[in-house]
């Protein structure tokens, strides 16, 4: 029995009514078991008020419908780059103002716009491996998923070495216009930085190549983390190297050492793929350090860390149980030491063994790379409401910016139940402008930025007054990272206010000033632009 069964029939037991909540009951209990499957169920309460992410209608929302986009007045998915040249130039005729989407994981507001969106869904030719500028590159189009080119690069003896997501779902071009990351703390791990040119379709509607080696710097560096202000990408080509294998082991440790000195890193420093999940409230966390091996890979080995529902039909079980941890902060304490303790008995990965016919989960494992650092989930359906604060911090502030949220979750008694608190690294590179480990400020190059991730459920049928009392913790300890620490908020993950509080404290200086000379230089009209682009600091 999974761990959401056995502990759905111990709550179903507890007083939930026990529970100091403000504003009375628990909002939501039984809507959330229907909230969520997509279809607007007014005989069962669901309605725009008590769920939107069913029942709001909106042409783009983000794969699990907590961001929805209602302003959007066409959606346009081409299948080459004369179709997608012929939707921006209709979109500049009409007067309307365009944006990009591809496999919609962004939650931020990047995803929308009030105009033309042009989907890149149907653009996943991999064309080849091709010598460019002397690197050698895979040429691939905008709407291509990391999942698809990580297989066929790895069936041609290749790689994208550490800049891999933790989730293999997101398009390339996506990934690359939000800085998404890997984990190392020694190896380059940001897809922007693999970037070698990118075809893109401007503000004048005419496809131009922009290439590391032809491009002027500052531009180059705009490009290649574009948040969807530069243009529609069509196709790019990413810097490849051989394919490589690793041995992964997963540990199991108090939360003390992770506040000793040196802190998280130093528990990393030996690993080529590194990443800590940390479970403050049962005070425990779990590491994943993967080594270079050239020993022959276990037989199905893959990581399995983001697919943690395994039965049809639980995701129901799962958001009620979710909701009811939302409001009650003593509950989602049993839940996060339930959750770490399967982990413990169910370690993340997975591996062929001769004695049994299923795959075995395992704490050791020796795998190709790309299924070591990434894992993938079905996120279409019937789902979870999810919410990613991700803020990156400086290497000299990272000691002191996990003791200061350690103290923000403790003080409000906040659990992290569903795969622990994200600890992730990269070094700070120089590549693009907005990346949010990118050098710059106290960014500094070649020092190990480090990712703070919380992921956490979106509540159904909050009022004003819960939403607040649910977020207060997270609210203060991206505020508090942004503020007192340097950090920089993940482009496709967070809440909208969290770029305007950035605006306000500067994060990005002088980077933010050359990504806007770009934005004003290919698109002085602003036909790219969305209101989240002004909370990003971009003039109107």
């Amino acid at each position: 029995m999974r761990w959401w069964c056995a502990l759905g029939l111990v709550l179903l037991a507890g007083s939930v009514g026990a529970q100091e909540k403000p504003g009375g009951l628990c909002p939501g209990l039984l809507l959330s078991y229907s909230c969520g499957n997509g279809v607007c169920e007014s005989w069962l309460g669901e309605s725009l008020a008590t769920c939107p992410q069913d029942c709001e209608e909106a042409a783009i929302a983000s794969y699990n419908r907590v961001k929805r986009c209602p302003e959007v007045q066409e959606v346009v998915v081409p299948e080459n780059a004369e179709q997608a040249q012929q939707a921006v130039e209709a979109a500049l005729s009409n007067g309307q103002r365009l944006r990009f989407v591809g496999s919609r994981h962004t939650i931020s507001g990047a995803l929308c716009g009030d105009g033309v969106v042009i989907a890149s869904e149907a653009l996943r030719t991999i064309h080849g491996i091709e010598e460019f500028e002397g690197h050698t590159t895979v040429r691939a189009d905008a709407g291509v998923k990391l999942v698809e080119l990580t297989e066929w690069l790895h069936e041609r003896g290749w790689s994208l070495g550490y800049a891999l997501m933790g989730y293999n779902g997101v398009s390339l071009a996506g990934a690359i216009g939000t800085g998404s990351h890997g984990s190392s703390p020694k190896h380059s791990a940001v897809l922007s930085s693999k970037v070698a040119s990118l075809d893109v379709i401007g503000a004048d509607g005419q496809l131009q190549s922009y290439s590391a080696g032809t491009t002027d710097p500052d531009v180059w560096k705009s490009l290649t983390t574009h948040v969807g202000m530069l243009g529609f990408v069509v196709n790019l080509r990413l810097r490849v190297e051989p394919q490589f294998k690793l041995k992964v082991k997963v540990t199991y440790h108090d939360e003390s050492s992770l506040f000793d000195e040196g802190g998280a890193l130093e528990e990393v420093k030996e690993c080529d793929y590194g990443q800590i999940n940390w479970w403050p409230r049962t005070g425990k966390y779990f590491k994943t350090c993967g080594k270079v091996t050239t020993k022959r890979v276990h037989s199905g080995a893959q990581n399995v860390l983001l697919d943690p529902f395994t039965l049809e039909g639980s995701a129901p079980l799962a958001r009620n149980l979710f909701q009811v941890a939302a409001c009650d902060r003593q509950i989602a304490k049993t839940i996060e030491a339930t959750r770490y303790a399967d982990f413990v008995l169910n370690p993340p990965f997975e591996k062929d063994v001769w004695w049994w016919f299923d795959p075995i989960r395992s704490s050791k494992v020796k795998g190709y790379s790309h299924r070591m650092m990434s894992s993938y989930f079905d996120s279409e359906g019937d789902g979870i409401f999810n919410v990613d604060w991700e803020v990156a911090v400086p290497q000299q502030f990272s000691e002191q910016a996990l003791i200061a949220v350690r103290d923000i979750l403790h003080r409000y008694g906040v659990s992290l139940f569903e795969v622990g608190v994200f600890l992730r690294f990269a070094p700070s590179e120089s590549t693009s402008w907005l990346a949010n480990s990118a050098t710059g400020g106290p960014f500094r190059e070649g020092e190990i930025a480090m990712y703070i991730e919380l992921p956490v459920p979106d509540p159904v049928a909050f009022d004003e007054g819960w939403m607040a009392w649910y977020e207060a913790p997270y609210r203060e300890v991206v505020t508090t990272l942004i503020q007192d620490y340097g950090g920089r908020a993940h482009l496709g993950k967070n809440k909208d206010w969290v770029f305007e509080f950035e605006t306000e404290e500067d994060v990005y200086g002088e980077n933010l000033l050359r990504f806007q000379s770009t934005v004003s230089e290919l698109d002085p009209t602003g036909v790219f632009s969305n209101d989240w682009s002004f909370s990003l600091g971009l003039s109107r």
